[in-house]
């Protein structure tokens, strides 16, 4: 069975703490998503297609990680399955066995073993077709600490991550933290439609407004007094597709 490797990127998520200890990469790269992303994949007939994601201990206290997988749905023939935590299981594994311990500050590349880093994995069935799966990354001791991603194969949706973060580049917040407000920095390939959206800790939508991008360079005025002091992520999206920046709030 060919094997295609996809390399696409998750991000920061947050559960129901005030702050959680989970970021989520992906690995090798530094593209970020807000909480919840819907990430569009693409497949080819009879391949596996792979996504790496690497997961960092952002708290001050050694974790356990487990991963969740959910099939939303999943095409005729396709089989959906994941490694984590040293193991690799089969379909009928919904709940990672095994965990990843993690001190403070470390990831999961940076522990000795194969299959330490989250791979989920998509075996396509000879015909191409949508699968949607769901993966939550959760600490043991702690379940609301957590985080929920979605992979979504062979959508309508165009834009690939790869080409959205082509498109949309320069991202920066100043000042950061940030009191009253803040201007948000971001550098456009092309002129298009956009919306920018504001994740509380507990990913919930504080703040949303749509953009019309310029191409070149763009400058976004936001308001954050009625923010309570904390960490945000700020989202900037393009159709399915973003790219997330962390904003701290005094």
């Amino acid at each position: 069975m060919k094997k295609v490797l996809l390399l696409l990127s998750v991000a920061f998520g947050f559960g129901a703490l005030a702050q959680s200890t989970i970021k989520l990469t992906l690995y090798g790269k530094s593209y970020t998503i807000s909480p919840n992303e819907v990430i569009h994949i693409k497949t080819k007939a009879n391949g596996t297609t792979i996504t790496e994601i690497d997961i960092t201990n952002t708290g001050s206290t050694t974790n356990q990680y487990k991963v969740k997988r959910m099939d939303v749905l999943l095409n005729t023939d396709a089989l959906a399955y994941f490694c984590f935590g040293g193991n690799c299981y089969t379909e009928n594994i919904f709940t990672s066995p095994d965990a990843d311990t993690l001190a403070p500050g470390q990831s999961a590349s940076q522990l000795t073993g194969d299959f330490k880093i989250l791979s989920a994995d998509l075996a396509e069935g000879p015909t191409v077709g949508i699968s949607t799966i769901e993966y939550t990354v959760f600490n043991v001791d702690v379940p609301s600490d957590k985080v929920s991603f979605t992979l979504k194969y062979n959508s309508a949706e165009a834009v690939s991550i790869k080409e959205n973060v082509k498109n949309l580049s320069d991202f920066s917040i100043f000042p950061n933290p940030a009191k009253e407000s803040a201007v948000i920095n971001l550098n456009s390939a092309k002129a298009m439609q956009s919306s920018l959206s504001v994740y509380n800790a507990l990913g919930e939508v504080v703040v949303q407004k749509d953009l019309s991008l310029l191409e070149g360079k763009n400058k976004i005025e936001l308001n954050t007094e009625n923010l309570k002091s904390g960490i945000y992520f700020v989202s900037i999206a393009n159709g399915s597709n973003s790219i997330s920046k962390k904003l701290i709030i005094n």
